[in-house]
């Protein structure tokens, strides 16, 4: 297939526990990342997890849709802390992966999602999450280059 198709997976997770979780076929825009992911995910999510409080650092990557404007915007007036990500790395994400898939071939997202909930333990999520500040220290020691991250 000369152009196949993308799939991205979103999902969050914290010491508490994992969050929503989205499948998102196609490219994804600034718009369509608030739509489909920011408002009916992201926000549910950390209220299951976190409470009423905003006591959390969300973290996403550098991508165009995530660090556009209107994102941004959409960041303050809900009152949600981004942790500063560097430009050149993706060390930093302790849960992260890419699929790709046509429609003639098995879908490997579909292990992912059946599993989601089931699969990372509490103990797991604590390694994750306690990782972070030397995931952070690392990527800051190489100016935010490659770690064994």
């Amino acid at each position: 297939m000369k152009h196949p198709l993308s799939v991205m997976i979103w999902g969050s997770m914290s010491r508490k526990g994992v969050g929503m979780i989205q499948v998102l076929e196609g490219n994804i825009n600034a718009c369509r990342y608030i739509k489909e992911v920011l408002e009916p995910k992201m926000l549910p999510s950390a209220r299951d997890l976190f409470g009423a409080s905003s006591d959390y650092i969300f973290q996403q990557d550098g991508a165009p849709c995530h660090t556009a404007r209107v994102c941004t915007r959409w960041f303050q007036q809900h009152n949600v802390q981004l942790l500063t990500w560097p430009g050149n790395s993706l060390d930093l994400n302790p849960i992260s992966g890419d699929a790709e898939a046509t429609g003639q071939q098995y879908q490997p997202y579909a292990a992912i999602i059946s599993s989601w909930f089931r699969v990372i333990t509490s103990a797991e999520l604590g390694k994750l999450v306690d990782s972070m500040p030397r995931r952070c220290m690392a990527v800051m020691k190489v100016r935010g280059y490659q770690t064994r991250y």
